[in-house]
């Protein structure tokens, strides 16, 4: 590349002819008129004392520019914002944000709840019901299980109203978010176990099976024809409604061993289920049923079980504990692995232990938390201080086990997990750590056995009874 050593000199003609070039150019800026009428200063093209091009022709002067027009040069005519800042000066003033709810306008067509389906967010959730994305944080508040906005999940209920604040007048200011509501004094609460439900093994022996359909082929749904099989024993009856449901993972007992407390697997005592829909029975026959299929959620297959479960549970009331015992926690609903309020978990004292539909049990510790090798350890060390970390409050009752609904929590409630149940008017005992056979010699000295015999001419009779006494 060639360099230049010397400036070059321009002749007068090359002069000449860059003005008029940059008399010509696009870029050359047009100064204000000597008048207000617009016209052009001299002839169209001329060049302007002081180095500044005229205008072409016919063009007009707007005295809200600059002579070189930008960005910068324009009058802001925006209005002033008067929805967030401290100087605003509308409705809303400063940082001083009214919000009306989201149930204004709304509330008719809102329902209690939302079942989460595959895709779904709490922002499109909020857009559906109430025409605004941006309410995710209220719908948020009202549901305390949600520990992460991002993330929900398909079968996830999502609660849509505040369940706690009393609602007032649609034209009343109100944040709406959760009011600070006292966790025992929740009473008459509806719960809804979704998709899923526990029984005992006795209910799963005794329940009926799907054996075949009016139509060739694998799968049903809903209103299809599904025939029912079933034990003489328990016949269906023309007219109820059954639920459909397959065993979806199976509920042991827990084992409590040495000083450690080291815990293993037990005995099976029941079922957790998972409901994948309802049928209503149509006719009767000798060897089966013929329902039609009202509602399902997953297909329908032969070989599932058929029978009454319990998912939801209407105004549960609190009922006295007339027992003193002590159990586990064995199980939770869906797989979780920590649970807080209003999650289900699943206990390992039932109607022989004396436990009632709406007692209340306490998940409790005794002792050090600590441990030198780091493991998860839920002490429970007689003579030690109590620390209450929950409430559970019994939904449903098994023979050996029992539904229940976290109603307070201090920390997350884990499977293996002590409980309590206090009678009525007494003090909490100083129990041991929980032992199966001492459990059975509990349940031992609530029965009264008697036998006795008769003889009478040539032949003899005898017999023997069990009396069980209390419960």
């Amino acid at each position: 590349m060639a360099s230049i050593s010397t400036p070059t000199r321009l002749t007068p003609l090359a002069l000449i002819a860059l003005a008029a070039l940059a008399a010509s150019s696009p870029f050359a800026h047009a100064g204000p008129p000597a008048d207000q009428g617009g016209g052009a200063r001299g002839g169209g093209g001329g060049v302007q004392g002081g180095g500044v091009f005229s205008p072409p022709a016919g063009a007009t002067y707007d005295p809200s520019t600059s002579g070189a027009p930008g960005l910068l040069d324009q009058n802001n005519s925006r209005a002033v914002d008067q929805t967030y800042g401290p100087t605003g000066t509308g409705d809303q003033l400063g940082y001083d944000i009214v919000d009306y709810g989201v149930s204004s306008g709304w509330s008719d067509g809102v329902p209690e709840y939302h079942i989460v389906q595959e895709g779904d967010t709490l922002s499109a959730i909020c857009a559906y019901y109430y025409g605004d994305m941006y309410l995710w944080p209220k719908i948020w508040s009202y549901n305390a299980h949600i520990t992460n906005a991002h993330w929900i999940f398909p079968g996830d209920r999502i609660r849509l109203t505040d369940p706690y604040a009393d609602q007032g007048p649609e034209d009343s200011p109100s944040l709406a978010y959760a009011d600070t509501y006292d966790p025992r004094s929740r009473v008459g609460e509806t719960y809804l176990l979704e998709r899923y439900a526990f029984i005992d093994e006795d209910e799963l022996n005794k329940s009926m099976e799907i054996v075949g359909g009016a139509d060739a082929k694998v799968m049903m749904a809903t209103a299809d024809t599904a025939y029912v099989g079933y034990d003489e024993s328990n016949p269906p009856i023309a007219g109820e409604r059954l639920s459909v449901y397959r065993k979806k993972k199976p509920v042991f007992d827990i084992k409590v061993k040495g000083k450690k407390q080291r815990q293993s697997q037990g005995q099976r005592i029941g079922w957790l289920v998972e409901v994948v829909g309802e049928i209503y029975v149509e006719t009767v026959a000798d060897k089966s049923a013929e329902a039609t299929v009202v509602e399902s959620v997953r297909p329908v297959e032969r070989g599932q079980r058929v029978g009454e479960l319990k998912t939801r549970f209407v105004r549960v009331e609190p009922s006295p504990n007339e027992v003193s015992t002590n159990g586990l926690v064995v199980e939770t609903i869906r797989d979780l692995s920590i649970n807080g309020e209003s999650q289900f978990v699943i206990v390992n004292l039932g109607a022989a232990d004396g436990i009632r539909r709406g007692n209340v049990l306490e998940v409790v510790q005794k002792g050090d938390a600590y441990t030198p090798d780091h493991r998860l350890h839920q002490p429970y060390d007689e003579g030690h201080p109590r620390r209450v970390l929950a409430t559970l409050l019994v939904l449903q009752i098994e023979g050996e086990s029992a539904l229940t609904v976290v109603t307070e929590s201090t920390r997350e409630v884990v499977i293996g997990d002590h409980v309590e149940i206090t009678k009525e008017g007494e003090k909490p005992e100083d129990f041991e750590a929980y032992d199966r056979r001492k459990r059975e010699q509990r349940r031992d000295g609530s029965r009264s056995s008697a036998s006795g015999s008769v003889e009478s001419g040539d032949g003899s009779a005898s017999a023997e009874g069990e009396l069980r006494l209390g419960n």
